[in-house]
């Protein structure tokens, strides 16, 4: 998948194409997602937001700030029904995500420990244990 860290230079941004932040180090990615934009949308460095899913738990949609843009080029006819296979597992996963609302809702609590999504550190730099 090709992928351009955002500079001056005018690119179109479409739906699913990858986008990425960068973490606590500058040039060292930190977080990956979805674009969700409904149209083929001009991005450039100067763009601040763009609507995204987060695929990190718990997934949602929400705007974020677009630092790097990768694309499968999911553009042509041939792609149709990959794009459709994308669509499906997002929205299971966001249905996921309300009835997982909902339950908290019933129990009287909305507020899960940070802890029950971690897997790996959020900011970790490479080291020995890491290596990326």
């Amino acid at each position: 998948m090709p992928a351009w860290r955002l500079d001056e230079n005018e690119r179109e941004v479409t739906k699913y194409d990858v986008g990425a932040t960068d973490g606590a180090e500058p040039f060292f990615v930190g977080h990956v997602f979805l674009c969700n934009v409904e149209n083929s949308t001009p991005i450039t460095s100067n763009t601040k937001e763009i609507e995204a899913i987060h695929m990190s738990p718990p997934l949602e949609n929400s705007n974020q700030q677009i630092e790097i843009l990768g694309t499968a080029q999911l553009d042509d006819e041939t792609s149709r029904g990959e794009r459709r296979q994308i669509k499906s597992f997002v929205d299971d996963r966001l249905l996921e995500r309300q009835a997982q609302l909902a339950r908290l809702d019933q129990m009287g609590s909305r507020s899960l420990p940070l802890d029950e999504y971690i897997i790996h550190p959020s900011a970790k730099g490479p080291d020995s244990d890491y290596p990326l």
